[in-house]
């Protein structure tokens, strides 16, 4: 009864510093770097430009797709309308794990603790921006409950969609490939056969409307779905050993509680593809150190947790508690940090104005790039060079086109 009790009493506590958190994401809010790249594409698309035919798009377009039903509805909505969506997502897969948990014969209190856990961790590691990997969580979990109902098909093409969100979600097909090998004890290449046939379902749906109905040219696709240039200019970019610490402290605070496992639980194969399918999705990190690169682990890690909770109670219990508040003190720190940059994204925006009123074709380097959403600025390139922020203008193209350029620094002054 002891455990129950301080169980519903920490459940309390977190559900409202959870509160706080989010409502201080909306007020300290701001918009994020990659938010113009995945936005502007969804408002693009709503006024009627095809991705990769009429878009230079490096990603896979079903988030922005969804996105822009938004501008089909309103007219020039705000930014914080699609991070209050991308939340509903964050919760909604909170919900399927919470299922999870229950399935796996946890306390409802015990999986709602682990659930708002997972809510906090994806919120710490980039999810109070604007961000693909968050809509591959649900993909997962719910491919996870497919899974553990031997629905091997569902299974496939929930992971199947998982990649149109983001590519690495490709990488999610290895360890549940392994699980239904290790779990179909007859029919095994059946299993596989109808998992596999799952996963290429989105595919030809993919395939068939670009190449056949939007007459894409599939060596034009595959160039720019592979990422071409993306990795290439990410592994060049500094990186050290502290600068991937900073980007997987949240990861590393969600490692504490295995530490108290059962010694019996990393000895099962069952426990030891969860924790595949955790190494595995760490190969992002390689390109870039970016925390959001991290919650692509949550899946498997959460699920970890849900089949070993049950049998540790305090230890663990200790353990999660733990991590939730110092993942909370690392998300209101980062909050607090950016909490004066939306003021003075608003300023650059009504001094850009004087130079190029909304609507303008201008096309934005670097920190600028958020006018594309506060000043519904329109691509001059969108077909050559989409929203790459690689790309680097050369003298003609300043010649070409209108620009605004600078470094990531908010200064009004140097808006020239």
């Amino acid at each position: 009864m002891l455990y129950v009790r301080l169980l519903r009493s920490f459940n309390w506590i977190w559900t409202l510093l959870l509160g706080l958190t989010i409502v201080l994401s909306f007020i300290w809010g701001y918009i994020s770097w990659d938010a113009p790249y995945y936005l502007s594409i969804a408002r693009d698309i709503s006024n009627g430009f095809v991705p990769y035919v009429d878009i230079y798009n490096s990603y896979t377009p079903l988030m922005m797709y969804l996105n822009s039903i938004v501008y089909e509805l309103i007219d020039e909505p705000g930014y914080f309308i699609f991070l209050g969506i991308q939340y509903l997502v964050t919760f909604f897969s909170a919900f399927i794990f919470y299922r999870i948990g229950v399935d796996k014969k946890l306390k409802p209190s015990e999986a709602f603790c682990l659930s708002t856990l997972l809510v906090m961790a994806v919120l710490s590691s980039d999810g109070t921006a604007i961000i693909l990997e968050v809509y591959i969580l649900p993909c997962v979990l719910f491919a996870y409950i497919a899974f553990s109902r031997q629905q091997f098909l569902v299974t496939g093409l929930l992971l199947g969609i998982s990649f149109f969100f983001k590519q690495y979600g490709l990488l999610n097909f290895i360890p549940f490939g392994l699980m239904i090998l290790n779990n179909s004890k007859h029919q095994k290449f059946k299993s596989l056969l109808s998992f596999s046939m799952g996963g290429l379902i989105p595919l030809a749906i993919f395939l068939l409307y670009f190449l056949f109905i939007e007459k894409v040219e599939f060596a034009q696709l595959l160039m720019q779905i592979s990422g071409n240039g993306y990795a290439e200019n990410k592994i060049q970019t500094e990186k050290s050993f502290f600068s991937l610490l900073v980007g997987a402290k949240v990861f590393l605070l969600l490692l504490l509680p295995m530490l108290v496992l059962r010694k019996m639980a990393w000895t099962s194969r069952r426990f030891c593809l969860l924790l595949l399918g955790v190494g595995i999705n760490l190969l992002p990190v390689l390109i870039k150190n970016f925390p959001h690169y991290f919650i692509l682990t949550f899946p498997y890690l959460f699920i970890l947790y849900a089949e070993n909770m049950e049998k540790l109670k305090f230890r663990q219990l200790a353990a999660l508690n733990f991590s939730f508040l110092l993942i909370f003190g690392l998300l209101i720190l980062r909050l607090n940090r950016y909490k004066n940059v939306y003021s003075e994204q608003l300023q650059v925006s009504k001094v850009a104005q004087e130079k190029y009123p909304k609507g303008s074709s201008v096309y934005l380097c670097d920190g600028y790039r958020f006018l594309y959403i506060l000043n519904n600025y329109q691509n001059p390139v969108l077909e050559k060079q989409g929203y790459r922020d690689w790309f680097v203008p050369d003298t003609q193209f300043y010649k070409e086109y209108n620009v605004l350029v600078r470094d990531y620094c908010v200064d009004p002054e140097r808006l020239e």
